[in-house]
């Protein structure tokens, strides 16, 4: 009896779900620009650093509305992140004297939730608070500049990536997955147009968005199977002399790096606006489900 009524009541909400996405489901699509930046072993601790040496970013959407408080978005991302110890507050940073920049390229799914009804081709709900979570992956290079030339730092294996002495250390890739969590404000601008503002943190699973996470390799190990930039890149400390550091902590391997966008932008409502009969439509199909209201 217990499983009849679970199937009816599976049932039932399985016809709930599929008149509500019937009635309401429509796309929009958007985009926004804003700022990124990063934390990891470069990273300042003091919101006003980080702000201040934050760079572009932009990112284009298509979000569907499943209901007045679900939404799922398919998104595309570029940031720019960098960092460089000679900026650093602190002095043992200004004496390791690493610098990094890449440009980083995201695709993600996220589901996002709205605290408020908000429902844009209606007159009444015009504005919500939103949390959203997913997954995505992303690629990014990191990069750095010396004596005037631009470097790869992965092929050189600042850490001893692939040498003998250190069979732990593998190089890692430049492909990564990431998990963005975060929310926004978003509100209606007219019948067609959206904006919104998102903060969006991505945890990531590598401590390399910096090239650099654990100790310093053999000196002389490094120079021996990768050139001398290779060993120069790995040890620029402005004190003492190169191959003092062997072994020494050179980043922190416990944290894992992380980075963050925030954007402003618009989004247009993909409903048909231009004919009166999908414009009545798409008004009728707000409130028309027949689902419980909680």
């Amino acid at each position: 009896m217990k499983i009849f009524k679970l199937l009816l009541f599976s049932l039932f909400l399985g016809q709930c779900w599929s008149g509500l996405h019937a009635q309401y489901g429509y796309f929009e699509a958007g985009g926004g620009i804003g700022i990124s930046n990063y934390n990891g072993d470069m990273s300042s601790d003091k919101i006003g650093k980080v702000l201040s040496t934050s760079l572009p970013s932009a990112t284009a959407y298509l979000r569907y509305n499943l209901s007045p408080y679900v939404n799922v978005k398919g998104g595309l991302t570029y940031a720019r992140l960098a960092a460089d110890d000679a900026k650093s507050e602190s002095e043992g940073r200004r004496n390791r004297n690493l610098s990094f920049f890449t440009n980083l390229y995201e695709a993600a799914v996220t589901a996002e939730i709205n605290f408020f009804k908000y429902e844009p081709l209606n007159d009444g709900s015009i504005f919500t608070l939103y949390a959203m979570g997913g997954i995505g992956g992303f690629y990014y290079n990191p990069l750095t500049e010396f004596e005037g030339q631009i470097y790869e730092l992965r092929p050189l294996g600042t850490e001893g990536q692939g040498l003998e002495a250190y069979p732990e250390r593998e190089f890692y890739s430049l492909y990564q997955l990431a998990l963005p969590f975060g929310g926004g404000i978003k509100f209606k601008i007219n019948e067609v147009l959206n904006f919104n503002t998102e903060l969006n943190w991505r945890v990531t699973f590598s401590d390399y968005l910096d090239d650099l996470s654990t100790t310093y390799p053999d000196y002389n190990a490094l120079l021996a199977a990768r050139g001398e930039i290779a060993a120069q890149l790995s040890d620029r400390t402005l004190n003492g002399e190169p191959g003092t550091l062997n072994d020494r902590q050179r980043g922190n391997p416990t944290v894992r790096d992380y980075y963050f966008s925030l954007h402003i932008g618009v989004s247009y409502n993909l409903v048909d606006f231009g004919s009166a009969t999908g414009y009545q439509k798409s008004r009728k199909r707000i409130n028309t489900s027949k689902c419980p209201k909680f």
